[in-house]
Formats: C-alpha cells, sequence, structure tokens
C-alpha cells in the first residue's frame, strides 16, 4: 500500500517506569514530568505510522499522555481525542470526526486496536494480572473482555459507511501470543486476549468480501511497565520455571512496543492481506509450542 494514509490507533497510553529492566530497549524508556515512563503497545505503533508518514490520529483515556506522545514523539501529522469507546454516543462522535478528517484529507481511513487490561475498573490484587484462579477476581473477566472486543465492534459499527465507501481497509489488532497458547498464571490475561482472537478471526471470515481486511498481531512480552510490580515478575518468572527458564532482572526477556509498532506498519503498508502476526523477544519460551 501506498504511504500517507489516515490511521485511528486506539488504547494508546504510556505508564511510569517502576522497574528498569537490563535485557530490553532502553529507547522506550521515555522523560515525561522528570521522571521515566513505558510506552504500551498502541503508542509504539502511532509512533511507527507516524514516521511512516501515515496521519495518526490516537484515542485514549489519558490527555496529559496523548498530547506529550502528540508533541514530542509521533512524527508528521497527528491528532489525539480522549474517548471512551465503550460509550457507544461517545464512539459516534469519534466516528464523525475522523469520517470528516477522512473527506477533508481526501484519505482512507485505516485501524489499529488495542484494548487492555489497564482500563480496567475492577481492582486487580497487587496490580497484578497473572493471578492463581483462586485469587482471580470474576468480575475482572468482564471488564477486560469488553475492553478488548466491545471497544472495536462499537467503532466498526459507527464507521460501516465510511468503510464501505471506500476501496479498502486494514484493520489490525494487537492481542497477544497468549491468546493462542496460555501459561501457569496467565488465566485472566489469556482469556482477554483469546476473546479478541476469536473475535479477530470472525470478523477477517466476515468482512474480507467487503474489502475489509483484518490482521491480528501477537506480541510477546513487551517493556511496557506491565511487568514491573514486585508480584507480576515473581509471577511471570515462576511462569518460566515451568519451561526450564531461570529469569533474573538482568535476564528477563522483553522487547520494545515500537517492535510491536514495526510489525502493525508491516501490515498496514505490504501490498497484501496479512492474517496473523506473531513476535516474542529473544529469550522467551515458545508461547505458541513451537
Amino acid at each position: 500500500m501506498s504511504k500517507g494514509k489516515l490511521v485511528v490507533v486506539t488504547g494508546v497510553g504510556m505508564r511510569k517506569a517502576v522497574r528498569l529492566f537490563q535485557n530490553t530497549d532502553a529507547s522506550d524508556h521515555i522523560d515525561y514530568g522528570g521522571q521515566k515512563f513505558k510506552l504500551n503497545a498502541a503508542a509504539g505503533a502511532s509512533i511507527e505510522l507516524g514516521g511512516a508518514g501515515h496521519s495518526v490520529y490516537m484515542v485514549g483515556s489519558n490527555e496529559a499522555y496523548l498530547k506529550h506522545l502528540d508533541e514530542n514523539l509521533v512524527q508528521g501529522s497527528s491528532r489525539f481525542a480522549v474517548v471512551d469507546l465503550l460509550d457507544r454516543e461517545a464512539t459516534s462522535g469519534l466516528a464523525r470526526d475522523l469520517t470528516e478528517l477522512a473527506e477533508c484529507t481526501n484519505s482512507d481511513l485505516h485501524i489499529v486496536h488495542y484494548g487492555g487490561v489497564s482500563e480496567v475498573k475492577v481492582e486487580l490484587p497487587d496490580n497484578n494480572v497473572f493471578l492463581d484462579p483462586w485469587r482471580t477476581p470474576p468480575t475482572a473477566i468482564t471488564d477486560v473482555i469488553a475492553s478488548n472486543t466491545v471497544t472495536l465492534l462499537n467503532l466498526l459499527q459507527e464507521l460501516r459507511d465510511t468503510l464501505h465507501n471506500q476501496a479498502m481497509t486494514k484493520v489490525v489488532i494487537i492481542t497477544a501470543v497468549a491468546a493462542k497458547r496460555t501459561a501457569r498464571f496467565h488465566g485472566l490475561d489469556a482469556i482477554q486476549k483469546a476473546a479478541c482472537h476469536a473475535m479477530a478471526r470472525s470478523l477477517a471470515i466476515d468482512l474480507t468480501r467487503e474489502n475489509i481486511f483484518v490482521t491480528e498481531v501477537m506480541p510477546g512480552m513487551t517493556d511496557t511497565g506491565f511487568y514491573d510490580s514486585e508480584a507480576t515478575f515473581t509471577a511471570m518468572s515462576q511462569a518460566g520455571r515451568e519451561y526450564g527458564y531461570e529469569w533474573s532482572e538482568e535476564t528477563f526477556p522483553l522487547f520494545s512496543s515500537r517492535k510491536v509498532g514495526q510489525a502493525v506498519r508491516f501490515a498496514i503498508d505490504t501490498d497484501a492481506h496479512v492474517r496473523e502476526l506473531s513476535l516474542i523477544p529473544y529469550g522467551q519460551f515458545p508461547h505458541l509450542g513451537a
């Protein structure tokens, strides 16, 4: 595909760094307000897409973070909006803005969707998603599934006429390798990503004939701040030992959110329908069993 597309990226955010791992990409540790922050996968995608010459419209829940990304990290033409995609009326307003922007710039609109546990309102023990079944709050399951799937379907339905009026659309959904194969303590994480994985497969079957091409990008362990807490780090280290991996803080395998962004950029730019793409950092156990 040619350069210079309009791409809306959902779920864009970052979080304060609590732990700085040694075996990762230091370029993802950005300065904000005198502290180190880490970018999530959607932020990494926004940066990579902007660097590739696309116009990026970032959607997230924290205006200050979005503004910082817009002004300092995303190259070229970028915009942002705080929108709760679980709110149908708010999503409808976003869809109108996107449609007007696409018409004004004579651009086709493409979608990169990311939903995650960071938007969950249920309090998790030790702020940790990797829990054994006895400590997993059942009410969190509803939240994480909605954050991944309801948000996307709301946006797609509100953009239906817009997408049908253009020659083709690419929809890239960021899930995780845990969507296909779980591991110990991965119940809540696997549930949320497996739901989105099933949705991606269903959408691909239903929408390809309408020239809406769905890609699923499944990354492994990414240095987004997700693994910074002691409880999460301990749980993941124990899960690694189940496969014979003895990780320390110095060897814990992570890669940059911009690596995920590069995969997203490939799916958007390549002149083909990429159905699935998985990537993990060097040294992570083979989540997909290969």
